[in-house]
């Protein structure tokens, strides 16, 4: 949870605000970056 605050620095409060979106976020974002990983292609063009 702190990994994914630091990498896109998500407020606080926005979670509140709006979770079901941030999940969503959050669940799309681990998706990328494991077919990233699978595909050992470079994460700095994402």
């Amino acid at each position: 949870m702190h990994r994914i605050f630091q990498i896109h620095h998500i407020p606080p409060w926005v979670l509140f605000n709006q979770p079901k979106r941030y999940r969503l976020f959050v669940y799309a974002s681990e998706q990328l970056a494991e077919e990233e990983r699978k595909k050992g292609g470079n994460t700095n063009g994402v």
